[in-house]
């Protein structure tokens, strides 16, 4: 609840979340792998076979916009629970697969330059960290290798993340260890150090977060995150 009231406005009402509740109904919608090799090797029609000067391949692409669906919704797809439907594996594996996901994502945007960006002035950082926009972004792929340079999908991208990061972090969250208890054995002992592993990932991923928000187009990315 604190992130959320510093990120957020007072006139957005995802700062008054007071239930934590995630917007399961807000569905990203992306291409698959064959409308993005048409898009990109020039068979489709119209404006759509001109190609595309980006070298990222399909199975980035997917991961970039596949991550929304557990920032929806993280408690049906990498937690455990006996009503999700998964079982303690799945819900490690799946876990698993979006660390390995992320840290993807962030190794992509820390070698990316943001997009030049004009001389602020003092009164434009203001605006630029009290100005809230929510976007539903385009996901043709087409566009993807901008929009890893584009300074407001960066912040918007990396303060989803750091909600998620928040919650997975807090104590109301068990995270999935994979490991199952069976009878006669103590599983307690490996099940912790694997949660104090998963506790230490999740804070060196946090850190990459904030440093990433600092560094987005000086001084609105530091200004972002000092408020």
């Amino acid at each position: 609840m604190i992130l959320l009231t510093k990120v957020f406005p007072l006139s957005e009402r995802s700062a008054i979340n007071v239930l934590g509740s995630f917007n399961v109904g807000n569905e990203t919608v992306f291409e698959g792998e064959i409308e993005f090799h048409e898009k990109h090797t020039g068979t489709g029609d119209g404006e759509n076979n001109k190609g595309s000067s980006s070298n990222i391949g399909y199975d980035f692409y997917k991961t970039f916009w596949s991550v929304q669906y557990i920032f929806t919704d993280p408690t049906t797809t990498i937690l455990y629970s006996k009503n999700n439907g998964l079982s303690q594996s799945d819900a490690a594996n799946a876990y698993n697969c979006f660390m390995k996901d992320i840290t993807s994502i962030l190794v992509a945007l820390e070698s990316s330059s943001t997009s030049v960006a004009k001389s602020l002035t003092e009164e434009d950082t203001t605006t630029a960290t009290t100005t809230a926009r929510h976007h539903k972004y385009l996901t043709s792929s087409q566009l993807l290798h901008l929009q890893l340079k584009d300074v407001q999908l960066r912040i918007h991208f990396l303060t989803q993340l750091l909600i998620i990061l928040s919650y997975l972090s807090s104590p109301t969250v068990t995270l999935p260890t994979g490991v199952a208890s069976t009878a006669g054995s103590n599983t307690e002992k490996l099940s912790n150090q694997i949660r104090v592993a998963q506790m230490k990932q999740l804070s060196l991923i946090e850190k990459r977060t904030m440093c990433l928000l600092s560094s987005t187009t000086p001084p609105v990315g530091k200004l972002f995150v000092l408020c």
